[in-house]
């Protein structure tokens, strides 16, 4: 074990695994240690995410950063750092815990100078400047930033209408299944003749998307709680795996933290740059999280010629005597866009605008310090964004209390429609205020005796306000609650339960697409040649796992994305821009994909279900006609690649996970260039692939990233480049906690902690540690 003594008396003792426990005096001195961690480990990562946030990344990386720089002024991320940390300067004990965090960094910097922070500065030829606490800010704002996908989902079904109509647009929506198509159509036609074209993205958009690895992208995760009265202690498990795309070093590394004066002891992962726990457990409570899917940055239609005040951004460019300049008008509703119009400019509307994130920073410390469920809700109250699921558990009390609640500012919509898609300018606030905190959605101790999260919709029919329409596909929620429910049913439930159903890997999705594929070739058998009909045995006798090795698994998901491509040709003809943005890819650097690529696939199964015949864009007798044009394809390209026996097609052939360094990611594909690829086998800057089982619909998340329709038959476009589990953790009675990072905990590449879990990781194992 190695053990560093900091000069304010705090120790940090790493585990063989590389755990780092911190052991202070006081609070302070735990944020203090916590920021030398940090920057040990993770000044990288950290130098990077404030640089992206303060538009500063192309002082080191030249012109090729220069549109995220320009995304970055553009979206407001200034001001909402701005305004966030003006907020926490009010906040006198939580700024002095962010004060003490950037003086462990600076710590760091100073005793380790001399000595390598990174190869990642050698390479960019720079030096870390001393940290401050807006730096902190500045992580977690672009964090939060991240989540706030929404307004691009707007773009997306302007297209759509554009494109479709306003009926058969309103049938690809989740929400009008619910609510019949006066919603959608109240929400389209005050805006539909605002914008008649179908192209609303500057050119710009598609150019700088190869650099969004530099980045955070939307994200997912599981979280789910078994009450105590179904355990064999009797006391309740939460097990919790948030989902991100993966790479090195992950976004998360794992932190013991115990104070002398007993305020603080808590295990679990932190996001370096934020001092605290943000998924853990302390010595009576376990949570963790997962994306709500809030509307909390949305557009609005200004008329051209509204008032604004301009703002100019210099930006300095490497290898550049003049800095480049960013011109941003602002309205009272937020920065204007970028985008073709026609009478009308897109304002930006988010949340993060008025500097809300400030209390979801020191929500974190309050959070991990809290004891109860009353003081979560206290924790929590003033939390901005980004907008998440809590699911919280009494671990170490007998029939402990549990629950779950949404927490964050979420703006006030009681009408069903509103937030479809870009609002009416019409007043000079772009929301009529916020949903109050003690009416955000919740439960606590249901009497089914288990609460799951998977970014599904977990409101009640009957909740006043609208919290979102990006709400994910149901399945992967749905298989985690039927399996918690087998092992409830006969027997008690076990942390080796939780670690199963965390790594379980069948898709019920797949096996609804499986039976849809069947029948469609249902009575067709002698039309087939030998391979397909060998195809099709398989898919009768498949069980649904979408293992490794497992042929029909091929055969389902490449006819899936063959489908899907064929149903975007189907709706939008030749028109790039609306197939693009169907398919889930984003319209900037800074989200590059969208939710609507998961979402969409649960309304594709469902319309090819119920054949509506409403629904005439793709009329009823061609779906078949679809389906099976998609499994001929699928069949001819895996016998093309992999051989002509259907014995040698895999899963894990066409599903690899690789983890690549910032410095080398790009779109899995894109090839890199000679120079990258040399240095990344010189630096050691990625690892893999590794041939990886699941989907997006299975508990174990393995999800594939979208590709813009032109490498729709591009052979890694079906490589798991999205979200996986960043962090896998079970949390029981007795101290307990299980985990696993996908990496380990350090981000320097050339040493062992830096990818000591991985093998642990891929085959789904936990390490047990305690308080």
């Amino acid at each position: 074990m190695r053990t560093i003594l900091l000069p304010n008396g705090t120790t940090i003792t790493h585990s063989k695994q590389g755990q780092p426990t911190i052991q202070a005096k006081d609070e302070s001195s735990i944020a203090f240690g916590q920021g030398y961690l940090a920057a040990l480990h993770r000044m990288w990562s950290m130098e990077q995410q404030r640089r992206v946030a303060s538009a500063r990344m192309s002082e080191l990386a030249g012109a090729a950063t220069l549109g995220i720089d320009r995304w970055i002024c553009r979206l407001g991320i200034l001001e909402a750092v701005d305004a966030c940390y003006e907020r926490i300067q009010q906040d006198e004990g939580y700024h002095s815990i962010l004060t003490s965090y950037a003086d462990g960094v600076n710590y760091a910097l100073k005793k380790d100078r001399k000595k390598s922070l990174g190869i990642e500065f050698k390479l960019m030829k720079c030096l870390p400047e001393p940290w401050t606490a807006k730096d902190s800010v500045r992580v977690l704002v672009l964090v939060s930033w991240s989540l706030a996908g929404n307004w691009e989902e707007q773009l997306v079904r302007m297209n759509t209408l554009a494109c479709l109509g306003l009926e058969q647009a309103a049938m690809l929506e989740t929400d009008t299944w619910e609510r019949g198509h006066r919603s959608y159509q109240e929400s389209a036609r005050g805006v539909q003749s605002a914008f008649a074209q179908t192209s609303f993205l500057v050119e710009e958009y598609q150019e700088i998307r190869r650099r969004a690895g530099l980045l955070p992208r939307r994200s997912g995760s599981n979280a789910w709680i078994v009450a105590g009265q179904h355990t064999e202690s009797g006391k309740p498990i939460l097990a919790g795996d948030p989902h991100m795309p993966l790479g090195l070093p992950g976004l998360f590394m794992e932190n013991k933290l115990r104070s002398q004066d007993g305020k603080i002891f808590a295990i679990g992962a932190s996001i370096p740059g934020i001092p605290g726990v943000i998924i853990g457990r302390n010595a009576s409570l376990a949570w963790s999280i997962t994306v709500s899917g809030a509307i909390t940055a949305e557009l609005c239609l200004e008329p051209v010629g509204v008032a604004t005040y301009p703002k100019i951004y210099p930006i300095s460019v490497k290898g550049e005597e003049k800095a480049q300049e960013e011109h941003v008008n602002w309205t009272a509703h937020g920065p204007i866009l970028p985008v073709q119009h026609s009478g009308f400019d897109l304002a930006l509307s988010w949340t993060g605008h008025k500097g809300l994130d400030a209390g979801s920073m020191s929500g974190i410390w309050a959070l991990m310090c809290s004891q109860s469920g009353k003081e979560i809700e206290e924790a929590t109250k003033h939390w901005g964004g980004p907008v998440l699921n809590l699911l919280w558990a009494e671990v170490e009390r007998q029939d402990g209390n549990y629950g779950w609640k949404v927490i964050g500012t979420i703006p006030l919509r009681t009408e069903a429609f509103q937030g479809f898609l870009p609002s009416l300018s019409s007043t000079d606030e772009p929301w009529q205020g916020f949903i109050p905190a003690e009416k955000l959605p919740a439960e606590r101790n249901p009497e089914r005796g288990y609460l799951v999260s998977a970014n599904h919709r977990m409101t009640p029919a009957d909740y006043p306000y609208v919290i979102s329409h990006e709400y994910m596909s149901a399945y992967r929620a749905e298989r985690i609650e039927n399996l918690v429910k087998a092992c409830i049913t006969n027997k008690k439930y076990t942390i080796e339960d939780a670690r199963n159903i965390q790594i379980d890997q069948t898709s019920e999705a797949a096996i609804d697409l499986r039976d849809i594929i069947v029948r469609s070739l249902a009575g067709k058998e002698e039309a087939l040649d030998q391979k397909a009909v060998q195809s099709l045995e398989l898919l009768k006798r498949w069980n649904g796992a979408l293992s490794t090795n497992s042929s029909a698994a091929a055969i389902v998901k490449m006819t899936e994305d063959y489908l899907y491509h064929l149903v975007a040709d189907q709706l939008f003809g030749l028109d790039e821009s609306c197939k693009d943005g169907w398919l889930g890819n984003g319209h900037t650097p800074i989200n590059p994909g969208l939710m609507s690529h998961w979402r969409m696939r649960e309304v594709l199964l469902t319309l090819i279900l119920t054949r509506l015949e409403e629904f005439t864009s793709i009329a009823s007798g061609e779906w078949d006609e679809l389906i099976q044009k998609a499994f001929k394809q699928a069949i001819e390209e895996l016998s093309r690649r992999y051989g002509q026996s259907t014995d040698l097609w895999r899963w894990g052939q066409i599903h690899k996970l690789e983890l690549l360094h910032p410095l080398v990611q790009m779109p899995v594909y894109e090839q890199l260039s000679p120079l990258l690829t040399g240095i990344k086998m010189l630096f050691r800057l990625s690892r893999g692939p590794y041939e990886l089982g699941g989907d997006e619909h299975t508990p174990w998340q393995a999800s594939s990233y979208p590709v813009p329709q032109k490498y729709q038959k591009h052979p890694k476009r079906l490589w798991a480049t999205a979200y996986q589990p960043a962090y896998r953790f079970v949390a029981s009675d007795s101290g307990r906690i299980y985990s696993c990072l996908p990496g380990g905990i350090s981000g320097h590449t050339w040493q062992i902690w830096s990818t000591n879990q991985l093998t642990s990781y891929l085959r789904g194992r936990l390490f047990e540690s305690s308080l």
